[in-house]
């Protein structure tokens, strides 16, 4: 008889092919390398940090064992000098408070330096997770 209809529908679903796969493989491989690219990268500049750190610790440190063995102790001595030769008659007011002024000035500078040293020991500190020992 001839009323039957018919519907004929047909889908197409690709399945992964190999060119898919290889491409999403080798896109995985190049973002891989890239993360591994800029975590070398962020070691390099921490370390370049740290080494930066640590040289102007070191820096002030020596800065210091200068201050406190040689320009301290001399000022210390110039002023006791000043002073004798002060009340002796031998050197005026200015001469003497002009020492004074020098021996204030070498312990602000000390005590700026101490303060650098910290903020070093701080930073580095923080860059290396670590508690610094007590002998710098």
């Amino acid at each position: 008889d001839g009323s039957d209809h018919a519907l004929l529908l047909g889908v197409t679903i690709p399945l992964a092919s190999r060119d898919l796969v290889e491409g999403a493989t080798a896109e995985a491989r190049a973002r891989s390398l890239q993360v591994d690219d800029r975590a070398r990268a962020s070691r390099i500049a921490l370390e370049a940090d740290f080494y930066a750190l640590y040289q102007d610790l070191n820096h002030v440190y020596t800065e210091l064992q200068i201050m406190d063995r040689e320009v301290l102790p001399q000022i210390q001595q110039a002023l006791e000098q000043t002073r004798c030769a002060y009340e002796r008659g031998r050197y005026g007011y200015v001469e003497w408070l002009a020492v004074q002024r020098e021996l204030l000035e070498a312990r602000r500078t000390k005590l700026d330096a101490l303060a650098r040293l910290h903020q070093y020991r701080i930073e580095i500190e923080r860059l290396t997770g670590t508690a610094l020992g007590a002998e710098q």
